[in-house]
């Protein structure tokens, strides 16, 4: 393994050096046809500072991506941002709210040292989440994520962050703002459908589309979304997801009469859930079943 024996994020002439000599590879081997011997010295010894095209074609000669080239770089970690960015993403649901909590002070501490409009964002979200989890008033929970929409509809094009940001908080917008940012979406999940998880988060993002028209009471438009989904998550192997959309399903399937069958089947669903450690949406389920069930003056739409 390379070791940093600086104690701090490396230079990009010496990381490319460490990875040559740890992968045994000459000079030649790497640099040929590439820059002069001259130019590759003071690259090494971080004389100068390689142009991107120059980099990429260096990192391509390691078989490897920019990704895992900053990754090493950072001495085998992500980026303080990257690592606040991926435990927003690993709390998955916002029943959590204890995750959110601890998330929020990590949050607060990195804002008091740094500017960043993308932590920010985060924060405002998180909030959002709080407020809507105690008050259940979207009326609230919205002025926490106005501002993040008010920043990126500035954008001319969205990126990856602003595709996971704006899939987190869609729904929570009035009918206008949902039409188009649903449309923006789908079209950045085809310009990005081959770029890291976007495939997974429009598969969440269309799911969470049809848990808003349930709420609205609107179950048989989500039905063929549903079904769609299934297939995709099944392709994947989303084991919980394929269990939430089997969940929203079966809500249609009582609907339509058959209800012994749909009972029975959810309940497995609710068990599974358990068994694989999602506790918090096992309840939740319980719950929205129960009060689903009860609710016999349903509007069909």
């Amino acid at each position: 393994m390379i070791e940093n024996n600086f104690g701090e994020k490396w230079e990009i002439g010496e990381t490319l050096k460490a990875i040559r000599l740890s992968s045994g590879m000459k000079q030649t081997e790497v640099y040929n046809n590439v820059m002069s011997r001259a130019h590759l010295q003071r690259i090494e010894k971080n004389a100068q500072i390689p142009t991107y095209p120059l980099l990429l074609n260096v990192i391509n000669k390691f078989s490897m991506d920019v990704n895992e080239f900053e990754y090493i770089r950072n001495e085998y970690s992500r980026s303080e941002t990257q690592q606040l960015f991926r435990k927003f993403r690993n709390i998955k649901t916002t029943l959590n709210t204890d995750a959110m909590r601890n998330l929020i002070k990590e949050l607060d501490d990195y804002l008091l040292k740094n500017k960043s409009a993308f932590i920010q964002n985060l924060h405002s979200i998180l909030n959002g989440y709080l407020i809507l989890q105690e008050t259940n008033n979207i009326d609230k929970a919205r002025k926490y994520f106005d501002p993040v929409w008010k920043n990126i509809q500035k954008k001319e094009t969205w990126y990856y962050n602003d595709i996971i940001l704006m899939s987190n908080i869609f729904y929570m917008f009035e009918d206008e703002s949902l039409e188009f940012i649903l449309n923006e979406l789908d079209k950045y999940f085809v310009l990005y459908a081959e770029f890291e998880d976007i495939d997974r988060i429009s598969r969440i993002t269309k799911f969470n589309y049809c848990t808003l028209l349930r709420l609205q009471n609107r179950y048989f438009e989500t039905e063929s979304i549903l079904d769609e989904l299934l297939i995709s998550a099944k392709k994947a192997r989303e084991g919980t997801l394929i269990l939430e959309i089997k969940f929203a399903l079966n809500q249609i399937y009582w609907l339509k009469g058959f209800k012994e069958e749909s009972n029975a089947e959810n309940e497995d669903i609710i068990f599974s859930m358990e068994l694989l450690g999602e506790i918090k949406i096992a309840e939740d389920m319980k719950k929205d079943w129960k009060k689903f069930k009860e609710n016999q003056s349903i509007s069909l739409h």
